[in-house]
């Protein structure tokens, strides 16, 4: 799963979109639409589960623009965690407990749905 390092500004966390540069938020890779990402605010140091709702091509500059869809604030320990690794919903219909990751992406979902 992939890092996304930006500022978050007050606005941004209350209406859960934020719109991101991809030389600005140190990807390593392009962020594909419907991508799990956890964002990660450094003023704050606060880090949020999220997902790639859109991705664009500046046309001013040429550069990749993305608008991610912000979910639950996540607690440091979860947020590297799940960086490195992909959190999918497939668990949930295994035999197998259901991990925190999986939990945190169903709390921002119904948050989502609200």
């Amino acid at each position: 799963m992939e890092l996304v390092e930006t500022v978050v500004p007050p606005l941004t966390r209350r209406n859960r979109s934020l719109v991101v540069r991809h030389h600005e938020a140190g990807l390593h890779r392009a962020l594909e639409p419907g991508e799990r990402v956890v964002v990660h605010d450094p003023d704050s140091d606060d880090h949020w589960s999220g997902v790639v709702a859109d991705r664009d091509l500046d046309p001013a500059c040429t550069e990749t623009v993305y608008r991610i869809e912000l979910g639950v604030r996540l607690p440091v320990d979860q947020a590297r965690e799940r960086v490195g690794r992909v959190a999918g919903h497939a668990a949930l219909f295994s035999e197998e407990p259901v991990d925190v990751q999986v939990l945190l992406d169903l709390l921002g979902a119904v948050r989502a749905s609200r």
